[in-house]
C-alpha cells in the first residue's frame, strides 16, 4: 500500500515538472501534499476547492512578531528547535490561495497582471510557535506602493530591492513593468511564495500572449487587413525577480544594486507595526537614499495604532542628525479601495524619500 502511494506520488512529481502549482479556473484555495519537508519543490497538487466557505477568516491586526526566536519560558520541543539558528522550526503550510491582481497603467501600457499567493492553512497561523506570519497575506500598504509602482508605467531602466516582501506583490509588479528586483525577506516560506507567484505570473502572461497570437491570426485567415481602431498599446519587456534571505538586523549591506546606469527604488510596506523593527527600518531608509535610492514606505493603520510610525521618525531624525545628512520626506495620505478583495478606504501613509526633483507622487 505505502509502496503504491509513493509510487503515485512520483509519477506526479514527473508529470508536472516540478512546477510550484498549475493554475486552476475553480480554485480560490490551493490544496497541496507535501512529500517531504520541502514544500516547493516537493509538494504535488492533488486539488483546488473553495476553502473559505465557513471558515474563519484570516487577518486581525498585525502583531508584534519575534523574528523566530524561541520562547522566553525555553518550553520547546527538542526536534523542533533548530539550536544552530536559535529558530523553531514550525511545519510548513499546505494550503494556499492564489489572488490575479489587475493594476492600471498610464497610456499607452495595458494594465498590469500579476499573481499573488497567500497561505490559508488556519493550523499554521495558528501555531503558537509561528511568532510572525504576517507577511504570508496582503495587507493594504502593499497593494498602495504597488499601485504607485504600476503608476509610474514602464519600469525598465530600474533597479528595485524590496525589503520585507512578504508575498511579493510589489516586486512581482516592478518586475512585470521591467524593472530588475531583488525581493528580500528573511522568512525563506515568505521568499517561497514570492518565487511562486512569480512563475505564475509569467504563466499567465504567456497564455494571454498565445491567445493574442490566436486572435491575430483569425484576423489574417479571415483576409482582413488587421487595422483597428482601437489605440496602440505599449510594449513593456518583463524584468527579472530574484529572491534574497535578508534579516535588517543583520551586520551587512543592503543587496543593493552598484550599477551606475540604472535608477534605484527601495521598498517596504507594513512594517512599523513593531517598535525594534521600525526602528531599524529608519537606519535601513537612511543606508538607501545615501547610496542613491529613491525610498517608497507604505504603512497602514497599524503603524499609527502601534506608535512604531512615530518611533520611525524620530529615530530617523537621529540617524540624519548623527550621519550630518538630511534627505526630502513627502508623506502621502491614501485610502486603499480594491473590490476583488473586498476592500473600501483602507487608510494608507506612503513615505517618498528622497524622491527625484518632479516625480509625481500622486496615483
Amino acid at each position: 500500500m505505502i509502496r503504491s502511494i509513493w509510487t503515485t506520488v512520483i509519477i506526479a512529481l514527473c508529470c508536472w515538472r516540478c512546477d510550484a502549482f498549475m493554475p486552476s479556473k475553480a480554485a480560490s484555495s490551493i490544496i497541496v501534499f507535501h512529500t517531504k519537508s520541502s514544500f516547493h519543490s516537493d509538494i504535488v497538487l492533488l486539488g483546488a476547492k473553495n476553502t473559505s466557505k465557513g471558515k474563519k477568516r484570516i487577518g486581525g491586526p498585525r502583531g508584534s512578531g519575534g523574528r523566530g526566536k524561541p520562547p522566553k519560558n525555553g518550553d520547546t520541543d527538542e526536534d523542533d528547535y533548530d539550536e544552530s539558528r536559535g529558530q523553531v522550526i514550525i511545519p510548513e503550510p499546505t494550503k494556499f490561495r492564489k489572488q490575479i491582481i489587475s493594476l492600471p497603467r498610464p497610456e499607452p501600457y495595458p494594465p498590469v497582471r500579476v499573481c499573488i499567493v497567500e497561505v490559508s492553512d488556519v493550523e499554521w497561523w495558528n501555531n503558537e510557535n509561528n511568532l510572525n506570519p504576517f507577511g504570508a497575506k496582503l495587507w493594504p500598504s502593499g497593494l498602495a506602493v504597488a499601485q504607485f509602482l504600476a503608476s509610474m508605467g514602464s519600469l525598465e531602466n530600474y533597479d528595485v530591492l524590496e525589503i520585507g516582501c512578504g508575498n511579493g506583490l510589489s516586486s512581482i509588479v516592478a518586475a512585470e513593468s521591467g524593472a530588475r528586483v531583488v525581493a528580500s525577506d528573511i522568512s525563506q516560506t515568505i521568499l517561497k511564495l514570492t518565487k511562486i507567484g512569480w512563475i505564475e505570473t509569467q504563466k499567465e502572461r504567456q497564455k494571454r500572449q498565445q491567445k493574442l497570437n490566436i486572435g491575430k491570426e483569425n484576423i489574417e485567415n479571415d483576409g482582413e487587413d488587421g487595422a483597428s481602431d482601437d489605440k496602440p498599446m505599449g510594449i513593456i519587456q518583463p524584468g527579472s525577480l530574484n529572491t534574497f534571505n535578508l534579516d535588517i538586523f543583520a551586520d551587512r549591506l543592503l543587496p543593493m544594486s552598484n550599477s551606475a546606469e540604472n535608477k534605484k527604488i527601495v521598498t517596504a510596506t507594513a512594517m512599523m507595526y513593531d517598535s525594534e523593527v521600525a526602528k531599524q527600518l529608519a537606519h535601513r531608509a537612511f543606508e538607501a537614499c545615501a547610496r542613491g535610492a529613491w525610498v517608497i514606505l507604505g504603512d497602514d493603520d497599524t503603524g499609527e495604532r502601534e506608535g512604531g510610525r512615530k518611533l520611525f521618525i524620530s529615530e530617523l531624525d537621529k540617524v540624519e542628525k548623527e550621519n550630518g545628512k538630511q534627505f526630502s520626506r513627502v508623506w502621502k495620505q491614501s485610502a486603499v479601495k480594491y473590490q476583488p478583495l473586498q476592500w473600501s478606504d483602507k487608510p494608507v501613509k506612503l513615505l517618498h524619500y528622497n524622491a527625484p526633483p518632479g516625480a509625481k507622487l500622486d496615483f
